[in-house]
């Protein structure tokens, strides 16, 4: 149990890094940071990349 211990606290990572590095798209609409994930099924064809959001029953 000692040797796990001290192997964690040796090999310990020593940078976090986030999910996606790198700059965020800017939206051409408001010239911020673009928040969103999923294409927007009311503008269809905008952004082709993207999959159309599915409501599940009751949303």
């Amino acid at each position: 149990m000692l040797k796990i211990y001290i192997f964690i606290l040796k090999h310990k990572p020593t940078e976090i890094m986030g999910i996606k590095p790198g700059p965020k798209r800017i939206a051409e609409s408001t010239g911020k940071p673009d928040q969103r994930q999923r294409d927007n099924k009311e503008a269809p064809g905008n952004t082709p990349s993207l999959k159309p959001h599915k409501h599940k029953k009751g949303d």
